[in-house]
């Protein structure tokens, strides 16, 4: 749809469009340009969400980028903190059921990423990573393995619920970026605090 045109002359103007639905991806973009352009005639197409969708797949990459690096920083870190191969294992498989639970509730739920709340995946990342290193390091500390596991866990799950409840009071706000980074968040320390409970202190309790 066209909403404004205007021009100082006859060869040269400006128009505001406004597609049928928002662009959400390189598809749609490219779609919307070539619906647009027009041979022989010189044009500038520009807009947020058709400058995003470039920005997309840039963002995938980066994120990729950045989760292997802390991935690869955290493994140097917990081999050179435990020198052994078994907590170093179960705190990565946690970690690894963290992310994948965490998509999976996205998905679910419908919810998109893009390039604002995919920053929350780092964040999820150095949660897991914390949560794991606080139960493994209480529950192997010489003496009594009850009187560490109580010490440890109520501080892990207020921890864990008042990261939730901070990151999920950004869900009411107006702003569209926020409420989505704030939603990724508290889903993401949720299933990081889930696994934390029902993965890793069973694990380290039975073995």
């Amino acid at each position: 749809m066209l909403n404004q045109f205007f021009a100082h002359d006859g060869f040269q103007g400006a128009a505001y469009v406004t597609p049928n639905e928002k662009i959400r991806d390189v598809a749609q973009k490219e779609a919307l340009h070539e619906a647009l352009t027009v041979p022989g005639v010189s044009m500038h197409i520009t807009g947020w969400s058709y400058v995003l969708a470039d920005l997309i797949p840039w963002a995938g990459h980066k994120l990729f980028l950045l989760s292997s690096a802390m991935i690869l920083l955290n493994i140097v870190l917990l081999a050179f903190l435990y020198r052994r191969i078994g907590p170093l294992l179960i705190l990565m498989i946690s970690l690894a059921l963290s992310i994948g639970a965490m998509i999976a509730c996205l998905k679910l739920f419908g919810f998109a990423l893009n390039l604002f709340n995919v920053l929350a995946f780092p964040l999820v990342l150095g949660v897991g990573v914390d949560y794991g290193i606080y139960i493994l390091l209480a529950l192997r500390q010489p003496g009594d393995r009850q009187y560490a596991f109580a010490t440890i866990i109520k501080p892990v799950i207020l921890a864990g619920l008042t990261a939730i409840a901070g990151f999920g009071s950004l869900a009411i706000a107006h702003n569209p970026a926020l409420r989505g980074l704030g939603i990724v968040c508290a889903v993401g320390i949720a299933c990081c605090l889930f696994s934390t409970i029902f993965f890793i202190l069973p694990r380290i309790s039975w073995g």
